[in-house]
């Protein structure tokens, strides 16, 4: 995914992270799913849930030793059908987008990742299944 790409992406879930008020209490993303790659090495789980005021909100796992790690809560900007979210997660050397969307009755997580330290490294983006908790 180029630069253009990754800001493009960012810039669209600021607008509607902050132009639309999509009430989430029907999204059928709305709680914790569960990667079906036992053996990713990127997020083995992420949590989507409602805020006091209606809106969505995004709490993903990176895989690490010895326990996985918690990032978030980050707002999630949803479509207005409540099938497709976006969330964004800004370190100190990158950006992460999260693109949620529903595939039946699975999710797929596409996490571009653009870094921003001068490292040299190159943006990337990856795109997992994810089944939702019983």
């Amino acid at each position: 995914m180029s630069n253009l790409s990754i800001t493009l992406l960012i810039v669209t879930f600021l607008f509607a992270a902050a132009f639309s008020r999509v009430h989430a209490e029907d999204s059928p993303l709305v709680g914790t799913w569960i990667n079906t790659n036992e053996d990713t090495r990127a997020c083995p789980k992420f949590e989507i849930s409602l805020t006091d005021e209606g809106t969505a909100s995004f709490i993903w796992w990176g895989k690490t030793s010895p326990k996985d790690s918690r990032y978030g809560p980050f707002p999630m900007a949803l479509s207005e059908d409540g099938k497709t979210g976006t969330a964004e997660h800004i370190t100190k050397f990158s950006e992460m987008v999260f693109t949620v969307k529903m595939k039946g009755s699975r999710a797929a997580m596409e996490m571009a990742t653009k870094y921003t330290d001068d490292s040299g490294r190159k943006a990337f983006e990856l795109e997992e299944k994810f089944e939702k908790e019983k």
